[in-house]
């Protein structure tokens, strides 16, 4: 048990440190996350705040944020199938 908590953990690492990046109206709105899905940081152009069209600034946000966790969850569903692969042949 001691060898999969220290797989999960070496994981985990890996996870934190990947950059993960989705973007929304052209890269008007852009958002970075790790690996597991926390969020690193949020652009948005200052082009699209002057419109001050609050209700198309959120919902590009919505849109960009929405892209960067199902991209996390990819990538994370992805690397798990690839250690247990690791651990269990054949699966």
């Amino acid at each position: 048990m001691e060898f999969l908590k220290e797989q999960q953990e070496k994981l985990d690492k890996k996870l934190m440190e990947e950059r993960i990046t989705a973007d929304a109206g052209g890269g008007q709105v852009v958002v970075v996350a790790n690996g597991k899905g926390e969020l690193q940081d949020i652009s948005i152009a200052p082009s699209l705040l002057e419109k001050g069209d609050n209700d198309e600034v959120e919902d590009l946000v919505l849109l960009a944020v929405n892209d960067v966790f199902k991209k996390a969850m990819d990538l994370q569903a992805s690397e798990s199938q690839d250690l247990l692969s690791g651990l269990l042949p054949g699966m």
